[in-house]
């Protein structure tokens, strides 16, 4: 019996043995097929078929089409996995154009195409300035029509967008964000443009702590309302104000000397002459 009990033992320990070996084995060859496919698909990705032999880029020019050039370039040289080309004949279009807008903050909009030559063809569009921010080392950035802050401006542009101030933020951290909210953007752009209507033009639109906004304007006064009120209300509280004959007697006598107008209460206008008092409009109600 114990020969017997040690015999079966021996069996089951080589048949063991067995299943093992035929796992390693099967195990091995999936191993060896999956590296020759990684290697096949590598070996045709690196065919000239799927390679991008030139670059042609459109929407800007000189030192920016350049750059646009030079950085397409770096993103054709990655891989993936240290193997694959990261982008293809077959792999470009829409993952190159967003890797390209997040590399290069100036550009709005990317489209990518490739064509039977295997050129690749890239249409830029660049985000427009509409206003000016500054950092706490006075350099000033453009921000686009949503308050985006893109690319760093000339010492003369100052003059020539509204500058959007706030607690200024440090140098590392101003690119690439919004200086304002979506919904404040939106505001202070149809601010913009309702203030153009009254032949007002500004010059900065500051958020201060109290949860109130200050609109300067280029004529040297400002106009202050608050961060709920609706762009066509204190566009209609400024038009009434201009068009009152005790405010335009006095503004005609001194545009200099005017301070401010104060938009915040519901019914009424305040306005401020250097060295008066200040002055209520007619009540009325906004619209």
């Amino acid at each position: 019996m114990v020969i017997r009990g040690r015999a079966i033992t021996a069996i089951k320990k080589q048949q063991q043995r067995k299943r093992l070996k035929h796992y390693g084995v099967t195990a091995s060859l999936v191993v060896l097929n999956v590296l020759i496919y990684v290697g096949a698909l590598a070996l045709a990705f690196h065919l000239p078929m799927f390679r991008i032999n030139a670059t042609v880029v459109a929407g800007v020019t000189g030192a920016r089409a350049r750059e646009v050039q030079s950085k397409i370039q770096n993103l054709l040289t990655e891989s993936s996995f240290y193997i694959f080309p990261k982008f293809t004949t077959i792999t470009t279009g829409k993952n190159l154009a967003a890797s390209l807008t997040g590399a290069i903050p100036w550009i709005e909009l990317a489209t990518v195409k490739t064509d039977e030559s295997n050129a690749l063809h890239v249409q830029v569009v660049e985000r427009k300035p509409a206003y000016i921010v500054c950092d706490a080392n006075d350099v000033c950035y453009y921000a686009d029509i949503n308050t985006l802050v893109f690319a760093q401006a000339p010492d003369f542009s100052a003059p020539v967008y509204p500058e959007l101030k706030t607690p200024r933020p440090a140098t590392s951290s101003i690119m690439m964000t919004n200086v304002f909210a979506p919904d404040i953007a939106k505001k202070v752009e149809e601010l913009l443009q309702a203030f153009l209507k009254q032949d007002v033009h500004v010059s900065a639109f500051e958020e201060t702590a109290e949860g109130s906004f200050k609109i300067y304007t280029k004529e040297g006064w400002y106009v202050r309302m608050t961060n709920d009120e609706s762009p066509r209300s204190v566009s209609d509280s400024l038009h009434a104000t201009i068009q009152s004959a005790k405010f335009a007697g006095e503004y005609k006598q001194n545009p200099k000397n005017l301070e401010y107008i104060d938009v915040r209460l519901i019914d009424k206008v305040f306005y401020k002459f250097s060295g008066n008092e200040s002055h209520a409009t007619t009540t009325f109600t906004h619209n």
